[in-house]
Formats: structure tokens, C-alpha cells, sequence
């Protein structure tokens, strides 16, 4: 009786990418330009949008107060501060914390954190996302592990 034999071809290749997608799984810093990105563009998003129509209106005494003092009219951007620190490319209390297992893209302006919760002032949220946005996080996470882009 003859011998059989099996002929294998691809196994290193497919360790190797296999090997690949845990180490982009495990160092997310290469997806941070795509998700900074997706980030931003929904910042200005939600400020054009009044945080996706869900950000109460300015009181009357509040546009007095921005037409008195030829402020920005909008909400939260008197001085376009914490706008430029969630939209801009570089901007004083933006945060762009970039660590092998997390990604935090944000301000740290403490009076971003009043709006967020509603203390003192009306609550006009700044973190959460739309799930649309949340999805195309997430695709951008996915595509960058398993493809490296």
C-alpha cells in the first residue's frame, strides 16, 4: 500500500496574519487619526446642530447678554474656546490622550464638564454620540484590527 501525503501551503502566512490582527488589536494607536477625525467632524456636528437638536435654547436674557457683549449667538461658543478644543486640529484644552488600549479625545476646560451635567446651567451634552456616529467609531476600530487601516 502507498503512502499518503498531504501537501499544506498558506499556514505561515495565515499565522502571520492572525499574529498581525492581535497586535493592532492590542495597540489601538493606529486607528487614533481615523477616530480623531470621526470625532471632530461630530463635534462640529453637534455644535451646528445644536447638540443634534436635543440642546435646549439659549434663554432671552442669555441673547441679550451675547448681543450686549458681541459674543457668538450660538450656544457655547461666547468665546469659540471649547468649540476649538473639540473641533480644531490643535487647540488649548484639548485632549488627545493616545494609549496602547485606549483613545480619549476631548477638553478639559473645566466648565465643559457643567454643561455636560447640567450644573447651574442648562444640560447641553458633549460626550455622548448618536448611535450612527457610535457605528462608524466602531467600523473605523474594526477596519484599522483587521486591516491595518
Amino acid at each position: 500500500m502507498a503512502a499518503k501525503s498531504v501537501t499544506h501551503t498558506g499556514d505561515k502566512q495565515a499565522a502571520a496574519s492572525v499574529h498581525a490582527v492581535g497586535e493592532r488589536g492590542g495597540d489601538l494607536r493606529g486607528a487614533a487619526a481615523k477616530v480623531r477625525t470621526i470625532v471632530r467632524q461630530a463635534q462640529e456636528q453637534r455644535f451646528d446642530s445644536a447638540g443634534f437638536g436635543r440642546w435646549p435654547a439659549l434663554k432671552q436674557s442669555t441673547i441679550e447678554n451675547k448681543a450686549r457683549t458681541n459674543s457668538d449667538r450660538r450656544p457655547l461658543r461666547k468665546t469659540g474656546a471649547l468649540y476649538r478644543s473639540l473641533t480644531a486640529a490643535r487647540a488649548r484644552g484639548q485632549v488627545d490622550d493616545r494609549k496602547r488600549d485606549s483613545l480619549a479625545f476631548g477638553t478639559n476646560l473645566p466648565y465643559a464638564r457643567f454643561h455636560q451635567q447640567g450644573k447651574g446651567v442648562p444640560q447641553r451634552e458633549l460626550e455622548s454620540f448618536p448611535t450612527r456616529i457610535d457605528r462608524e467609531l466602531t467600523r473605523a476600530m474594526d477596519e484599522y484590527v483587521t486591516t491595518g487601516r
